[in-house]
Order: C-alpha cells, then structure tokens, then sequence
C-alpha cells in the first residue's frame, strides 16, 4: 500500500535562546494507491512537540508527531492502525527578516466543515422471486465531515482569491427488505459505503467594509477527484456567502456554499444530486 500525507500544523515556539522547543497541532490528510487489500480513512488529527536548532543558515527541527486517523468507513481485508507515531526531521533555510515569508499578501490555513445536502438519489426498486416479495432501497448515507487546507492571496482593494483542498467522503446506503422466504442471495439488511472524493474550489473572494466582522461573497471554479465513481463530472460551479471576524492574527471565516456540478460523464448511470450545499470555516494567518 502507498500513502502520501499532507498534514496542515500550526506551530507554537518557546522563546529560548539556544534550541527553541515548539509544539504543533492541526489536521492530517492522506491520499492512498496500490491498496493491496487495504482501505485506510483519509484524514486524522496530529500533534507534535520537537526541538529546533540553528547551524549556519540550516533550521534543524527534530519532531515526534502522533496522528490519530479516523476509523475507515470501507470494508478491507487488511486494517490500517489508526494510532500512528513517526520521528522527523525538518530542514529549512533561515530567515533574514521577520516578515511572513510567503509575504504579508499570502494566509495559510485550515478549513473544517460539513455536508448539508445528500450526494446520491434514492431509489428503490422491487423484485419477485421464488414467491418473495424483495425491496431494495439506495441513497444518501450520513453527513460527511469536511476536512481540508487552504491558501489566499490578497489582491488591490477587498478582493483575494482562495485555493483549497477538501477531502469528502460520499456516503450512500442500501436497504434490503425481504418478503416471503429469502431468495438466494437476497438476505435482508442494511449497510453504509462510503468513497473517497478530493474537491479543489479556486474562489474569488469580496470583502464589505466593516469594523468589526466583514460580510464576504465568493465565487469560481470548483474541480474534484471522486474516487470510485467514474460517471461523475469533475467540474462546476460554487457560490459562497459568510462573514469573518479578526482575532489578532487569526482570521476565522464561516462560510455557505453552493456548488453546481456539471452533467454526469455517463447519463445512463446518473444518480447523482448535482446541486450540493455545505458549511465551512477556514482558520487562517
């Protein structure tokens, strides 16, 4: 199995002179290939505490982190083990200044969220068989929770433009209701899959003028990976509306979106709820 992990960690430094203790905190993505039996979840919460040095012009930060990863909403032969502990090392070039080294036009952040609206639609279909009457039923399953990271870029006046990554998990269920004796491989019951999907919104952003907690509207492209589900389109359209109240340097925006997708790459299997709406808040600096 192969993973790759995108962990999105805000840092805190102790102020000492020699070697500067820090512990950092924030959400972890992965994305997985070659399962080999394996269906690991794609997201968890990390915490580390390291020690970083100087030699030269060369950060040094030795860290211990340890991710806790969400239980796997798929049906494998082989677990994952959701407790994970790694010993790192991170190099990095010093700075000559204080200034943010992106540029102060330039926030970095992390985004949490959830679904409002279902992903699939519902049907229902009935069979006779063997003098059983069998009812199966299929749908949206239960709300997904929406990890995810993001980085902005300030432009003239209140307008910016936001890049994200969201990891969602499409959940559908199935329902199977027997009537009668139970036909061979019609067995009552009812289950919750769940497919990966990696949505990537690029939004221009327009803040109103506000002391205190500034109204905002978005508006742009938005283009995802749905893993598992080959006849859904990987395009739309999303429109968004919140407010964002400063805290410091922390800058926090709850936002509700709207996404449109576009037509189904395969109309004779579309089941999909094209118009989805969801909750979001970003955590940027």
């Amino acid at each position: 199995m192969i993973t790759w992990e995108f962990p999105v960690l805000a840092k805190y430094r102790f102020a000492v002179a020699v070697a500067r203790p820090f512990l950092e905190a924030g959400p972890s993505l992965r994305t997985t290939g070659n399962l080999n039996s394996a269906n690991p979840s794609h997201y968890g919460f990390t915490g580390g505490v390291g020690i970083e040095t100087h030699w030269k012009n060369v950060n040094i930060a030795p860290v211990i982190r340890y991710t806790r990863w969400a239980p796997e909403s798929h049906v494998a032969d082989v677990k994952a083990v959701a407790n994970q502990l790694e010993l790192l090392v991170g190099f990095s070039g010093t700075q000559d200044s204080n200034l943010h080294p992106l540029g102060g036009r330039v926030s970095l952040g992390a985004i949490a969220g959830l679904t409002l609206s279902g992903i699939f639609r519902s049907r229902t279909n009935r069979f006779v068989v063997n003098d059983a009457v069998i009812d199966t039923f299929s749908g949206s399953g239960t709300r997904s929770y929406l990890p995810g990271a993001m980085i902005e870029l300030q432009l003239p006046g209140r307008f910016s433009v936001e890049g994200d990554v969201i990891y969602e998990p499409l959940k559908s269920i199935s329902r199977t209701v027997v009537v009668g004796t139970p036909a061979p491989g019609f067995l009552p019951g009812s289950s919750e899959y769940a497919s990966p999907e990696w949505k990537f919104p690029v939004l221009a952003k327009y803040r109103f003028h506000r002391e205190r907690l500034k109204p905002l509207i978005e508006l742009g492209p938005s283009f995802r990976l749905p893993e598992g589900q080959s006849g859904f389109s990987h395009y739309g359209a999303t429109a968004g509306f919140g407010f964002e109240p400063r805290m410091r340097k922390l800058k926090i925006a709850p936002v509700l979106r709207y996404t449109r997708w576009g037509p189904e790459k395969l109309p004779e299997f579309a089941y999909e709820i094209r118009n989805q709406l969801e909750f979001l808040t970003a955590f940027s600096f």
